[in-house]
Formats: structure tokens, sequence, C-alpha cells
């Protein structure tokens, strides 16, 4: 059973960058390029089980992920990718001076797309459901090897499941590694659904978004937590997931139509 917790979210504020560096902009716009398609193929071989979806897939636990964020002060400060593009270009082949690719992008017209409305703020709601894509996809991801497992690991080494409240210490480590991981994943999972119940939308197209992606988990395996709200101590019985949503979607919409 999970608690339903309040979860304040500060709104973001746009800060500028530090003026880019006097970097060739044929360069910029390789290195944005290189580095869309050099992740898309890393994700496939990393993950080829998960075909196309392979590169909506990050992994987080890793030092990579935290690098452009490192240390004690703001992340703005570092040295930005705008200095590091020509350089990663050239150690890897890219001649991003072929003129045979013509100069610089014949979108950038120096005009830009209209602010988002109520920018800086966005809907959470819309991080709250890209958080549980995520932390869907990472868990099936993973159960997929399951099978691989259980062809490679005779049954009397394991037998130990990630419910169990302790792995027996005759198990196949590799076997119990992957319960584990397993539970790890699906306490993420199980956190990620339980935002979605809990973080109300802000706008008209955040309950849509909220809704539409409701009716892609049903047509799945759903949404299997039953929930406890910690404003009402005398609570007997748990309430699913549409409930706190519902309740949310009423608070919204009123607050929309006021």
């Amino acid at each position: 059973m999970n608690s339903l917790v309040s979860i304040s979210l500060a709104g973001a504020t746009p800060v500028a960058a530090p003026a880019m560096q006097a970097t060739d902009r044929r360069a910029l716009e390789a290195y944005a390029s290189w580095l869309h398609m050099e992740r898309r193929l890393l994700c496939l071989e990393l993950w080829p089980h998960m075909g196309s979806d392979a590169e909506k897939y990050v992994w987080a636990d890793n030092a990579g992920y935290h690098w452009h964020f490192r240390g004690e002060g703001d992340w703005r400060d570092l040295p930005q990718p705008s200095t590091r593009a020509a350089a990663v270009l050239d150690l890897v082949g890219v001649d991003w001076k072929d003129r045979s690719y013509g100069n610089t992008s014949p979108r950038d017209n120096e005009e830009r797309p209209a602010l988002p409305a109520g920018w800086p703020e966005t809907d959470p709601i819309l991080t709250a459901i890209g958080n549980h894509k995520a932390a869907v996809a990472a868990y099936n991801a993973l159960c997929v090897q399951q099978d691989r497992l259980e062809a490679e690991i005779p049954q009397e080494v394991r037998r130990s499941k990630y419910a169990d409240e302790e792995m027996a210490d005759t198990d196949d480590p590799r076997w119990i590694a992957f319960q584990n991981l397993l539970q790890s994943l699906s306490d993420a999972e199980v956190e990620a659904e339980c935002q979605l119940a809990n973080i109300a939308p802000t706008t008209l197209a955040g309950v849509i978004a909220l809704l539409s992606y409701a009716v892609e988990v049903e047509r799945d395996l759903g949404f299997r937590e039953i929930y406890f709200d910690p404003d009402e101590p005398n609570q007997k019985m748990g309430r699913s997931w549409y409930y706190f949503v519902n309740r949310n979607l009423v608070e919204t919409l009123k607050s929309i139509a006021a």
C-alpha cells in the first residue's frame, strides 16, 4: 500500500546562460546532429530488445548522467557544450567544414517560436507522465531478460523472488542481482504511478494529456496500486488511482473555468 504524499513544485525561473563563445555555428549544428544519431545508435546497441523505443530510455545511475551538473556551483558557470563541439567532432573525424553540406541550417532565420503558455511554469503533470513512461519502460525491459536467465540458471538456485523479504543464500548471484534490480525498478514504477495520482494538472492540455495517457495505460496492465490519503486518518480501505486523479481534475477544471 502506498501513502499519497504532497509534493510542492517550485516554478522554474529562467536565467540567461553565459554568452556562447565565438564557435563556428557549422560545428554546433553538426555536433547537435551527430549527438542525436550517436545516441540513437548507441541505445539500439544497449537495449536492442526495445527497438525504436530504446532511445527513449535513460539510465540515470551513472557518472555521465550527472556530469553536466557536477560541483557545488551553478551548471551555467561550467563550460557549455558549445565549447567542446568542434573538439569532439574533430576527434571522431566529422568534417564539419565540408562545404558540400552548405552553410548553416536554413531554418535558422533568427526568429524564435513563441514561449509556451504560462512560461516559465510548465504543467507538472507532463513531467509526471514522462517519468511514469520511463519507469514502465525500464521495468519491462528488465522483465524481458527473465526468460534468458531462467534458461541459463538451474531452478534449484533461483528460488528467490523480489517480493521475498530475504533472498536465499544458495541462489545464483546472477539471479539475486536480477531480483534486487527488479525490485528497485518496480518500486520506481510504483512511485511514478503515485506521483501521477498526486500531481494536479494546471492546464487544459495537461488534463487531456493525463486522460489520454490513462487510456493508453489501461490498454496494457492498467494502474494496479491502491492508495491511502494522509489527510484522511480514518480511511479504512485503500482507494484507486482514479479516485485521486478525478479529484485533482475537478479542481483543475474549476480553476480553468473560473
